[in-house]
């Protein structure tokens, strides 16, 4: 009897001492291994998973957007809200400048900037105070969460507005009107405000958009912000696929889709754009200067956005008869 208990205790100290010692090395590195493999498979789903709800929410910002630009036009007997407003907002004379803050501002579409720090001081820019602030309700505009700024220059959220064809000013940028380097100020003329009535196949016009675009004087690679896109005839890309190669669009009948940029030019060369008195629209009139590669710009996701193939024509963006 006794010799059957000690054998009985012997069995437990074994399994307790089976159960007590440590990992061995190879098993560690085994686990080890295993471990890796695994989030070497999971890490590239969870990060196309995170650039999905991104690509999500930056179309439910889009949708926003849109929906505030189309409350402004009912508001307003069905004019389009402004691009921008360097007059009424910027009282100033040409070439003074601003002694202190709070003195003239440049409104625009989706902020308003204090010309006392300067375009590109984002301490001068306040999202609230924009033509559709007043149509978010409690929530204001939001950047794309997507977004991250490279060079800051007027606009901060990383969507751009078709403002050639939309809402085309001609006045002075200085904040005095009339045409560039005078005086005069601005009128009722200078702003060419499109009537939504008058916006034909709505489904098919840009209205906002993801919005990037190359710094001037350079290869094409640094990119800034702007609330403006560009036309495939302006030949200033903007259109910013920063989703993994899309980039989402707010149509002028309030519905919002992914898109994909196209390069239908080897080199770009900004163009001039200005108003036709006679013909009451803007015209395009092609540039001189350093020209961006196409190659560079897809590189940075930069382009146009053109569904004919055709970069000489904007089908895509005109609207119609301005006013």
């Amino acid at each position: 009897m006794g010799q059957q208990r000690r054998r009985q205790a012997n069995c437990r100290l074994a399994r307790r001492g089976r159960l007590s010692r440590g990992f061995t090395l190879v098993e560690l590195l085994v686990v080890v291994g295993i471990i890796a493999v695994l989030l070497g498979i999971l890490l590239p789903t969870l990060t196309r998973a995170q650039a999905e709800a991104q690509r999500i929410s930056c179309a439910s910002n889009l949708k926003q957007i849109v929906t505030a630009w189309l409350l402004y036009a009912n508001d307003n007997h069905g004019y389009v809200c402004p691009g921008r407003d360097y007059t009424a907002s910027c009282p100033q004379v040409l070439g003074s400048n601003p002694s202190a803050p709070g003195q003239y501002f440049w409104k625009f579409w989706d902020g308003q900037q204090d010309e006392y720090y300067g375009p590109t001081d984002l301490r001068g820019y306040d999202a609230s105070k924009g033509f559709l602030s007043p149509y978010t309700g409690s929530q204001a505009l939001t950047a794309c969460p997507s977004w991250v700024t490279l060079l800051p220059n007027n606009g901060q959220l990383g969507y751009g507005y078709n403002w050639i064809y939309f809402s085309y000013f001609d006045g002075n940028p200085n904040g005095t009107g009339g045409p560039a380097n005078s005086t005069t100020p601005a009128s009722a003329s200078n702003f060419h405000w499109t009537n939504i009535t008058r916006i034909r196949n709505s489904s098919q016009k840009v209205a906002f958009a993801d919005c990037a675009r190359p710094v001037k004087n350079t290869d094409g690679s640094q990119l800034q912000t702007t609330p403006f896109l560009g036309t495939p005839l302006q030949q200033y890309p903007a259109f910013h696929a920063r989703h993994h190669g899309l980039g989402n669009v707010a149509w002028a009948d309030g519905h919002v889709s992914s898109e994909v940029p196209v390069w239908e030019r080897t080199s770009y060369t900004q163009a001039t754009v200005s108003w036709d008195p006679i013909g009451h629209a803007v015209q395009f009139t092609p540039g001189t200067g350093a020209a961006w590669q196409g190659s560079v710009l897809k590189s940075v996701n930069v382009g146009d956005l053109d569904s004919d193939g055709n970069p000489n024509t904007d089908e895509l963006w005109v609207t119609g008869e301005s006013n």
